[in-house]
């Protein structure tokens, strides 16, 4: 199972956590588009930094989120004991 960014997981993660990577990645994907479309419709600086602000809360969960899911094989097998 193939993410946006095409990181997989090993066989064995919980199927939540394959999910969990793939709409991450499709997030960070998502603001990786917002930074890289120039000013993105912002017409000053003060905009332009207000998007930036914006975006940054949710480029920080998705990273969080990718964290999560590629942990979630260790943390399956300490609720498991």
């Amino acid at each position: 199972m193939e993410g946006g960014g095409g990181e997989v997981l090993a066989p064995g993660y919980p199927p939540r956590a394959v999910r969990v990577l793939e709409l991450a990645q499709r997030v960070g994907l998502l603001i990786t588009v917002a930074y890289e479309s120039g000013h993105g419709g912002a017409v000053s600086a003060s905009e332009m930094a207000g998007r930036g602000q914006a975006l940054r809360p949710v480029e920080r969960v998705a990273r969080r989120a990718q964290v999560a899911a590629y942990n979630a094989w260790v943390e399956e097998r300490e609720r498991e004991r």
